[in-house]
């Protein structure tokens, strides 16, 4: 059953054998989806004409009203059948990649060189299925053409799927790729689960970080005896956004109260927005109040918050577990500092400018660099 999220389509049960070459998979619609959402379609149609008869009858432009409800019709329509006749067939050759991909009702064909593709792409999406958010990690055979893209396997669980993307990049001799700010950051086959401070001292990584540089004004930074406290001063969500969430509170109860001529709705009503403009602030009051930080200790980083005069611990990474440590765009907006390990990927500093956080990157990885020897200098 194929899954449709972020522009990708997937099915967890159908990924490519990393056996001898050529290889093929397929991936098909979802027929029963497809069915379903046509019926519905069909009889939200039909229920929106027999209701909506009478206007037919009036003169123009009464019947215009009903276009919005047929459009919609019409186009769950569309799309339920789209997903029954989906079918991409794609096979792995020893120098090439064909794919052959049903366009409605017939099937188109495209074909590239696999030295076209510059690397296996380790992809998080996210995608709604029986009323939950769910989360799913590709293993991407990355192409500058999207029509080109491959989708080698999916995975439920993220260290599963980075270690499908590294064998993956074994089986076809292509780098490992992550998505940075500025591209992608590769790795090769023969630096797959290699630490980064043996990166950094086999010169494939580089810090730009200096000794004694001033950090960016979003950056604070405390040198210790035993770690270099790191503490980011700007929040993850803008002022303005909170600002934004309040002033949409206070107009739904005036809204309410002004035009609602029912005592209890007016009560309710501005009770309700009472409650949500309370939750707002205060969470902008909490978010003031608590800084966020990565604590750098000569073994291990802590991704930490500090309020009420205590940093509060919330994950801890060793040194000679993360692999790599990069920026690229957050979630929603902005970006975000992600260090990579085979158990998981990290965030922290969600919000902040692109620069102050390559700051800091390169500063975590001259830290890790120096763990051994002398202490990273702030």
């Amino acid at each position: 059953m194929a899954i449709s999220a972020d522009g990708y389509q997937f099915d967890y049960d159908k990924a490519v054998p990393m056996e001898a070459r050529p290889v093929s998979a397929t991936v098909r619609g979802n027929l029963a989806a497809g069915l379903l959402m046509m019926a519905f379609a069909v009889v939200w149609t039909g229920f929106n004409i027999l209701i909506g008869d009478a206007l037919l009858a009036e003169p123009m432009p009464l019947p215009l009203v009903l276009i919005p409800f047929l459009a919609v019709g019409i186009g769950l329509f569309v799309y339920g059948l789209k997903l029954m006749l989906y079918r991409r067939a794609v096979t792995i050759g020893p120098d090439e990649v064909a794919i052959d991909q049903r366009h409605w009702f017939r099937t188109r064909r495209l074909a590239a060189a696999l030295d076209e593709y510059p690397g296996v792409l380790r992809k998080k999406v996210t995608f709604r299925r029986s009323k939950r958010n769910e989360e799913a990690f590709l293993t991407v055979l990355k192409h500058t053409t999207r029509d080109l893209t491959v989708v080698l396997a999916a995975a439920r669980d993220e260290a599963q799927g980075r270690a499908r993307t590294e064998d993956y990049a074994r089986w076809l001799g292509k780098p490992a790729l992550e998505e940075t700010a500025d591209g992608f950051l590769a790795r090769d086959p023969d630096d797959l689960d290699k630490p980064l401070a043996k990166l950094v001292a086999e010169g494939k990584i580089v810090s730009g970080y200096r000794e004694g540089s001033t950090p960016p004004a979003e950056i604070k930074i405390e040198q210790g005896a035993e770690r270099i406290v790191v503490s980011f001063l700007k929040g993850a969500i803008a002022m303005w956004v909170w600002t934004m969430f309040a002033g949409i509170a206070a107009a739904a109860a005036f809204l309410i109260i002004g035009f609602v001529t029912d005592l209890e709705a007016k009560v309710a009503g501005a009770a309700a927005a009472f409650l949500v403009l309370v939750g707002v602030l205060y969470g902008a009051r909490r978010q003031m109040r608590t800084t966020r930080q990565i604590l750098i200790h000569r073994d291990r980083l802590e991704f930490a918050e500090f309020a009420a005069r205590e940093s509060v611990v919330k994950h801890t990474v060793r040194l000679d577990e993360i692999e790599t440590v990069r920026v690229a765009k957050g979630r929603y907006s902005g970006f975000g500092l992600y260090v990579d390990t085979d158990a998981g990927t990290f965030e922290a500093g969600a919000g902040l400018p692109k620069g102050a956080l390559e700051w800091v990157r390169d500063l975590i990885v001259a830290a890790i660099a120096t763990a051994d020897g002398s202490e990273a200098q702030a």
